[in-house]
């Protein structure tokens, strides 16, 4: 059973057993006896949740692929980053490649590989997404620079500038552009001092388009630093939504911090590519969350106009993987995918923009969702 952020989960001893979770692993908590307790955290968690998906039939796993793809469609949603977790087989991710391949709408799959002669192969220019640099906030795994205010200790730091910057240098080199996951202010450091560190050796970032995903505790330089090396910040509005403002969840872990967390409207005027997303099943697909969140921002001055979601919904998530020229918006000559809703959101009140109903969905000009 996975906690809502997937960053921790508890397993009985069954499911120990059957995985090979080593009980003296870092991140297995322990009983006074020293027992394990069945709580899992950080990296062995991601292990133990990505092999028990690889023990399901790929029958299963097909048609729940499907079954996403239908409730994307439904809402409204054309193309789905879909972020392939776990150390894999280089065989393994191209099955999945091509099974993404064959679904009703576009799919950009990206594995977590830190192997770039593997996602080289794969023959995408993005990868990665969920590269843990940190972990989450709900879990208190997130690497912050001060203590959390209902527990002990400063989150996790999986990955530091000096292997970031391996990695980022090596992708470069081969012309690739990996995404990885930041929450914390030390994570968020750490990309972007390597990033900072690829841009001085290369002198420019701009045909890579590296990628922060969440982003959520930035300090201030941060923003004016990521927007200086061009980079694209992946973030997930309905984070706020559902866990900011007073006695909500980040409040709860972090105290005051949390009024300056997820701070879209300040990355986009500050010329960052603010790209809008889910991280589902963290939170539902759902555009019209994502877009009803950065319009009702807790913070009054970090609400956007419709125009600015939409923006992070549509063209600017689309130069995310290079897509920039064939979708993201109605042009001629460009694929008609495009959305019918039941009202102008212009026209709707900002606290029932996330109600508005998808009445039609096509993808490459083919109604994928609703009746004409």
């Amino acid at each position: 059973v996975s906690r809502v952020d997937g960053h921790s989960c508890v397993a009985n001893s069954a499911a120990l057993a059957l995985l090979g979770v080593d009980p003296r692993a870092e991140g297995v908590d322990r009983d006074a006896h020293g027992e394990p307790t069945g709580t899992l955290r950080g990296p062995v968690s991601y292990a133990a949740q990505a092999d028990f998906v690889q023990t399901l039939p790929r029958t299963s796993l097909r048609r729940a692929d499907r079954a996403a793809a239908q409730n994307a469609l439904a809402a409204g949603i054309t193309t789905l980053h879909n972020v392939i977790e776990g150390e894999r087989s280089y065989e393994e991710l191209a099955e999945i490649y091509i099974d993404n391949a064959v679904l009703p709408l576009h799919v950009v799959s990206k594995s977590c590989t830190t192997s770039v002669e593997k996602a080289r192969r794969l023959g995408n220019k993005v990868f990665g997404g969920d590269i843990f640099v940190d972990g989450s906030i709900g879990s208190r795994t997130a690497a912050v620079s001060d203590t959390y205010v209902d527990g002990s200790g400063k989150g996790l730091l999986y990955l530091d500038r000096e292997q970031l910057a391996m990695l980022f240098e090596e992708a470069a080199e081969a012309g690739l552009s990996p995404g990885v996951h930041a929450i914390g202010d030390v994570a968020i450091e750490q990309a972007i001092a390597a990033w900072e560190e690829v841009a001085r050796k290369r002198g420019s970032l701009q045909s890579l388009r590296p990628s922060i995903d969440h982003f959520e505790i930035a300090r201030p330089d941060h923003i004016e630093r990521a927007a200086r090396i061009g980079l694209f910040l992946s973030m997930q509005p309905a984070f706020d939504y559902l866990w900011g403002g007073q006695r909500g969840m980040y409040e709860q872990r972090l105290g005051s911090r949390a009024t300056g967390m997820n701070l879209c409207r300040t990355a986009q005027h500050q010329g960052c590519i603010v790209c809008g997303g889910s991280d589902s099943p963290i939170t539902k697909m759902s555009a019209l969350l994502g877009i009803h969140s950065l319009v009702n921002h807790h913070v009054a001055s970090e609400r956007m106009t419709i125009e600015e979601a939409l923006r992070a919904y549509t063209c600017d998530a689309a130069k995310l993987s290079y897509a920039e020229q064939q979708t993201g918006r109605l042009r001629a000559g460009m694929a008609a995918d495009l959305v019918v809703l039941e009202k102008r959101l212009e026209d709707v009140r900002p606290d029932a923009i996330k109600d508005v109903r998808v009445m039609l969905t096509c993808v490459d000009g083919e109604i994928r969702y609703g009746a004409p």
